[in-house]
């Protein structure tokens, strides 16, 4: 599994910070049907989160796929030094394509990225004070908000509580957002899983070790390892 990019910038206490992110998971089944990668978009303010994850643009998934590999290939290449001028524009050209994939990933998927914003191949997206478009698309498919208090060195570890605003018969928001919150000692995360309902019955009815089940474990990794960024 990766997640794109790694290293968000360092939050400014007087805004929020918003960062957009690509989850591969590799997949065992070459045709399988459920989604290898996914869209994550985090709003970080001064002691919350807001995170959303759904689907990349319809179609699009094997060409995110096809762009992470080419990238690693020439991050692989770049140490030969006779080819390390040509390495270095072809990985700009993969990032100058990255970047217009996941700008049109996540505009399809209603959280596209205002006009005149930068927006660069970490995935940052520095709007200041003129960032004040709003989605467009819906917010979830389950959407869940938890809050995990600080533990004391007499207190046993903490715990987590939190609440459904929207849940469907898998209630995949409420757990995740539980675990996440408990793991990285966050005050409070909204988490919106805006997945498509095959991948919803298919997490509520078939066992856990089925494709679908392993894919949710998967994305709720990457979801943690990109907060870890925020949080360390």
């Amino acid at each position: 599994m990766s997640t794109q990019p790694s290293a968000p910038p360092a939050p400014d206490a007087s805004r929020f910070t918003t960062t957009s992110h690509l989850v591969h998971i590799p997949s065992g089944a070459p045709f399988s049907p459920i989604p290898q990668v996914f869209a994550v978009q985090v709003l970080h303010m001064q002691d919350s989160f807001q995170v959303w994850a759904g689907l990349p643009a319809s179609g699009q998934d094997e060409e995110v796929a096809s762009l992470l590999a080419r990238k690693q290939t020439v991050a692989e290449s770049d140490t030969q030094s006779s080819q390390c001028l040509q390495l270095k524009t072809d990985a700009a050209n993969v990032d100058e394509e990255e970047d217009e994939e996941l700008k049109a990933a996540l505009k399809a998927a209603g959280r596209d990225v205002p006009e005149g914003n930068n927006f660069s191949a970490s995935g940052n997206v520095d709007g200041g004070e003129d960032y004040k478009r709003l989605p467009a698309g819906a917010v979830a498919s389950e959407w869940a908000i938890a809050m995990a208090s600080a533990p004391t060195p007499s207190s046993a570890p903490s715990q987590a509580q939190g609440s459904s605003l929207f849940r469907t018969s898998a209630d995949l928001a409420l757990p995740m957002a539980l675990r996440i919150a408990r793991k990285l000692q966050i005050r409070q995360i909204h988490l919106s899983i805006d997945v498509p309902a095959e991948v919803i019955h298919a997490a509520s009815t078939a066992p856990p070790t089925s494709s679908a089940s392993k894919t949710l474990v998967m994305l709720e990794k990457g979801i943690t390892d990109i907060l870890k960024v925020f949080v360390r």
